[in-house]
């Protein structure tokens, strides 16, 4: 298990671990994909409602920018489509940078010339496959998420030269995600990074309004938002690790741990900061499901 090691402060690690959860996976049909549903063929699909639990305490009581939204957003009570409107019991979201994942995980396993995001060509191609596994990772703890690409992505289409068993799964990953409710596209024109911020962001300052209410939002990139940044300073300390800072950003590296799917073609694990409060609550919800031989 990987777990949070190093040393904490207290507000970084106060976490108090849920009732037994149970396994989830965010499946993706059909039966053809190259993921972990090869191995587990009765996974059950992600619960709509994520069990309670009390949050890691990564922010201050009142923070400054509790009434801060990113690129001139609606006030924090208006409803912003994927965002769930009952805080009262609802665990974190992780709003993941899909194109920063994708080729991440292109860059790790080696992707071929396939051709997406619109037509553009360049050495490395995303893989959306990188994007499933971080959802079924997340979604095996209970964590809800939401995942935002450029439009252009879902220009994909499988082509008839090349690998197009591997195009058609990756086809395959954005029909799943949008039929789940789980993909944010950003216009043609606009910066996803922007939308990845302002829904994470959105969803924290609204879980703040609920005194009742659990959880909090991350964002899952390894962008470091220098720009966003510069342009909005609140945001350094809310993106910033703990103990100085809040920790809304979660790092990751994908790593080949030797397992290949059944038509042999690798499969990368993702590896989320470890030492992230957040990841360690994951880490250990996974660990106690792990059956004991």
């Amino acid at each position: 298990t990987i777990g949070g090691g190093g040393s904490h402060s207290p507000a970084a690690n106060s976490f108090t671990s849920p009732p037994a959860v149970p396994q989830h996976t965010l499946q993706m049909q059909p039966s053809n994909f190259h993921s972990e549903q090869h191995h587990h063929e009765h996974q059950p699909r992600l619960s709509e409602d994520p069990p309670s639990w009390h949050a890691p305490s990564l922010q201050p009581q009142t923070p400054s920018h509790s009434h801060h939204i990113e690129i001139g957003a609606p006030p924090p009570t208006e409803r912003m489509e994927g965002v769930i409107q009952d805080h009262s019991s609802m665990g974190p979201l992780v709003v993941m940078d899909g194109a920063n994942i994708a080729y991440a995980y292109a860059d790790m396993i080696g992707a071929g010339d396939g051709n997406y995001g619109g037509g553009r060509k360049s050495k490395i191609q995303p893989n959306l496959m990188g994007i499933q596994v971080a959802c079924q990772y997340f979604a095996a703890g209970g964590i809800r998420v939401l995942v935002v690409l450029p439009a252009s992505y879902y220009r994909i289409k499988p082509r008839s030269s090349g690998n197009n068993l591997m195009e058609t799964d990756q086809w395959e990953v954005l029909q799943q995600l949008k039929s789940d409710g789980k993909l944010v596209m950003a216009p043609p024109t606009d910066d996803d990074d922007a939308y990845v911020l302002t829904i994470a962001l959105r969803e924290h300052n609204r879980r703040i309004q609920f005194a009742s209410s659990q959880g909090g939002a991350y964002c899952l990139s390894n962008d470091l938002y220098r720009d966003a940044q510069q342009r909005d300073p609140t945001l350094v300390t809310w993106l910033s690790p703990p103990p100085k800072g809040e920790g809304a950003r979660i790092s990751y590296a994908f790593v080949d741990m030797g397992r290949v799917d059944d038509y042999g073609q690798r499969l990368l694990d993702i590896i989320p900061n470890p030492r992230h409060p957040l990841v360690s609550f994951v880490e250990q919800q996974q660990h106690h499901q792990q059956p004991s031989y």
